[in-house]
């Protein structure tokens, strides 16, 4: 589950939520936590993009990344990780898509959020809330 928040100063502009695509290589990723040692880096970055072509279980990129921001924080309850980031645009920015990544520049993509346009403005902020499950049926 994805939950963006983008205000405007102190208000509260737009809130968009919905279900994210674990990838092919994500999932693999995940496996090789438990195999290598040491493991493969951990994720770090959830990276923004304007393109929203369909999310397809093959994906390994964004369809045109735009910025790349490190999580600021990551809690746990039982089997859910939640990840953290805020993004502060830098000028307009358009936004339709998100990703998880293990590196600050390129990496393994392990989940992508596609999303209806987001419009930013210069200093408004989207924050990221970003939630995966691992398990359920």
């Amino acid at each position: 589950m994805v939950s963006l928040t983008v205000r405007r100063g102190d208000r509260i502009e737009m809130i968009i939520c919905g279900g994210n695509l674990v990838t092919t290589v994500g999932k693999n990723l995940c496996a090789e936590y438990f195999e290598l040692t040491p493991g493969p880096a951990r994720p770090g970055w959830i990276a923004l993009g304007d393109d929203d072509a369909v999310a397809l279980p093959t994906n390994t990129t964004l369809a045109n990344e735009t910025f790349r921001d490190a999580i600021l924080s990551r809690t746990r309850s039982d089997n859910e990780v939640n990840l953290n980031v805020i993004h502060t645009a830098a000028g307009t920015e358009t936004l339709k898509e998100c990703g998880i990544f293990n590196d600050a520049v390129a990496g393994t993509m392990i989940s992508r959020f596609i999303f209806q346009q987001v419009t930013l403005a210069l200093n408004d902020t989207l924050e990221i809330d970003w939630t995966l499950n691992f398990g359920g049926s």
